[in-house]
């Protein structure tokens, strides 16, 4: 019963963080498909909720920032 119920909890948190993954692809292609169409003042916003994920959407912003 006890291994189940371990079993379950980390398929809850490997769901949380297959979402957070979803939520910031989602985000960043949004806004690099943005600067594609030349719009360089797109930026990702909040990106301090995405946690260790952070790295990515940062990074393009800062890209952005040199750019536009």
């Amino acid at each position: 019963m006890f291994a189940f119920s371990a079993g379950k909890s980390k398929l809850s948190e490997l769901e949380s963080k297959v979402a957070l993954y979803e939520q910031v692809f989602q985000h960043t292609i949004a806004v690099c498909q943005a600067a594609a169409k030349g719009d360089l003042g797109a930026r990702i916003a909040a990106t301090e909720e995405f946690g260790d994920l952070a790295t990515l959407p940062v990074a393009v912003n800062k890209a952005l920032d040199l750019a536009d």
